[in-house]
């Protein structure tokens, strides 16, 4: 795959994830180039090897991710609608995740681009019975349910675990983190970081909500790449389909233990 540097000062403005809005920002980045460049990005066997992130690289340290979201739920007892806010852009919601349920089918969950019932741009469904997730770009509706791609899970229950995806002639990975170095929880299970089929580190997930607080932040995506439209809409989508799943997973546990 061809790989392309790229300038790595102040991120990129947001643009919309419609489908009527694919024009590509005026900045060097494209949403819809999927090339990034190697040397910013940290893998497995240099974090070994040093103690800080902040020394991986002069030009894109990983202590400063090119871009953050965060994601924001305004209930208290239920996510049923979470808001993806972008920290560069005076923290505006950029996408809507709604979840869905159906008496007798498997729940799913939707990412809706420039308003709360806008387009939908990403959708991933949760299985009764297998641990796998399905996905699709796009809207689920007008897609047959054969046609959606699977993120595969492999390795214990679905609460450990990875998830792993192939897009575009690319593989990814969801894969649980411990490492302090990421900003994860030595004994959480719900941080997770994205790696690509060469092990480079390309975003980490880091599960910060907490009762009682005042935020409403439920977590933080920090993205060390720019990988391109789909396969950020595809990793989300993913992503917030692992949150569900080990969400239920232990729903299910608890219930058993009554």
């Amino acid at each position: 795959m061809h790989h392309s540097s790229q300038s790595m000062g102040e991120p990129p403005a947001y643009q919309s994830w419609s489908d009527n809005n694919k024009s590509a920002p005026s900045t060097e980045t494209s949403w819809d180039d999927n090339s990034y460049s190697n040397q910013h990005y940290p893998t497995d066997e240099k974090l070994s090897k040093i103690s800080t992130l902040d020394t991986i690289s002069n030009s894109n340290p990983p202590g400063a991710p090119v871009k953050t979201y965060h994601i924001i739920n305004h209930s208290t007892w239920t996510e049923r609608l979470l808001e993806i806010q972008h920290q560069a852009d005076e923290q505006r919601p950029i996408l809507w995740v709604r979840h869905k349920r159906g008496l007798w089918k498997p729940p799913q969950i939707h990412l809706h681009a420039d308003t709360v019932y806008g387009e939908i741009v990403a959708a991933c469904k949760l299985s009764c019975w297998k641990r796998h997730l399905r996905y699709i770009l796009g809207n689920p509706d007008s897609t047959d349910k054969d046609a959606w791609p699977t993120a595969t899970h492999s390795g214990g229950w679905r609460t450990s675990g990875s998830y792993s995806f192939a897009l575009g002639g690319e593989t990814y990975e969801w894969k649980r983190t411990h490492r302090k170095e990421l900003g994860a929880s030595r004994f959480g299970q719900k941080d997770f970081k994205l790696v690509d089929g060469g092990g480079r580190i390309l975003a980490v997930f880091l599960f910060t909500q907490r009762f009682f607080a005042k935020s409403r932040e439920v977590g933080r995506l920090e993205w060390y790449a720019e990988v391109g439209r789909e396969a950020e809409l595809a990793s989300l989508v993913i992503l917030l389909g692992i949150k569900k799943a080990i969400q239920q997973s232990k729903q299910a546990a608890a219930a058993g233990a009554a």
